[in-house]
């Protein structure tokens, strides 16, 4: 179960995930994030703000490869669950076909809520959704949750809105 924290507004959010094995035995465990900005103006693709709390909801749930939720995700499992469950949109399985999913943006003309990747067109080895202020959030690699991060830690090649 992970308790999702509210991103109405800026400030520090803190997303618990708490698990019960079979016997009975619960464990918690929380990850506090910043939000510098908060989306606010007109959506960059009609489910922008939808978009950021269905990614938000997913902080601190463990990478697996290949998995794709709702309580473990890869890097384009989390951005097809999120999609999918904020948009009722089929983006694609994969980085690939997420790529083709809308219009392919430049990274300043990034807005919350589109897709960013990492390689050239066609052969992109990881996603995240950008949610402003420079940062993004993702499934990163195993051992990691997904989080949130700063484009200038690791910086994506381009972008898409998602249509």
């Amino acid at each position: 179960k992970v308790d999702a924290p509210s991103t109405a507004k800026a400030g520090t959010k803190t997303a618990t995930y708490t698990v019960t094995d079979a016997a009975g035995n619960t464990g918690t465990a929380s990850l506090s994030v910043k939000v510098n900005a908060v989306y606010g103006g007109a959506a960059s693709n009609n489910y922008g703000n939808s978009v950021l709390s269905a990614a938000y909801s997913r902080l601190g749930c463990p990478y697996v490869w290949g998995a794709d939720g709702p309580n473990s995700f890869d890097c384009s499992g989390f951005t097809s669950y999120v999609f999918r469950q904020a948009a009722g949109k089929e983006i694609g399985g994969w980085t690939v076909p997420q790529e083709s999913a809308g219009t392919q943006i430049s990274l300043g003309e990034l807005q919350p809520g589109d897709l960013v990747f990492w390689g050239s067109r066609g052969a992109t080895y990881h996603v995240g959704i950008y949610v402003g202020g420079g940062q993004y959030i993702h499934a990163p690699q195993p051992g990691e949750s997904v989080k949130v991060t700063s484009m200038s830690y690791y910086s994506p090649d381009f972008g898409v809105r998602v249509n």
